[in-house]
Formats: structure tokens, C-alpha cells, sequence
């Protein structure tokens, strides 16, 4: 919440984004909604696609500086939408 705090002024914005990670999830079988035991958003969940390129904006910055892999390990950043990959060469 501290990054999208960051990046979104809306009070109303942030609240239902809250909610929605606090909102309880439905299992298959299990008889009823129940609170998720684990933080964040649920594996492929709508809105972890947005969290995740929020996380990921800061990741790049880091990766990229000065002192960040970039460049002491010559490291690359490829990004697809909410993943990545990163490519380095081993020299050992």
C-alpha cells in the first residue's frame, strides 16, 4: 500500500483497493467464503496484475541505477506486463 500511497492521492482509490485485497475468497469445495490466510492478491486475481506493474515500476528504477545488477552484472531486464526475466551471463 506504501507504493500506490506513492502514486495515488484518491483516499476512495486506495480504500477500495484495500477492500479488495481484505475481501474474502470463495474456494470450490470448501463450503462457503473464508479470509485468505496469505498477503496480497489472489494468484491471477484482477487487480494483481496492476499491483504487480506498480511493484515492478520501482524494480526497474533499482535494477537500472548506477550501483543496481544493470550494470555491475551486465544484466538485462526484458518485461512482459506483470513478469520478467532477467538475463545474465555466468562467468565462472
Amino acid at each position: 500500500m506504501a507504493c500506490l500511497k506513492q502514486r495515488i492521492s484518491d483516499g476512495t482509490v486506495l480504500r477500495l483497493i484495500r477492500m479488495w485485497l481484505e475481501a474474502l475468497v470463495v474456494e470450490p469445495g470448501q463450503g462457503g467464503a473464508s479470509p485468505r490466510r496469505e498477503r496480497g492478491p489472489p494468484q491471477g486475481g484482477i487487480i494483481s496484475t496492476l499491483l504487480a506493474n506498480v511493484y515492478l515500476h520501482w524494480f526497474d528504477k533499482i535494477f537500472h541505477r548506477r550501483d543496481g545488477p544493470g550494470q555491475w552484472a551486465n544484466a538485462k531486464l526484458v518485461r512482459y506486463a506483470d513478469n520478467f526475466v532477467v538475463l545474465a551471463r555466468y562467468v565462472g
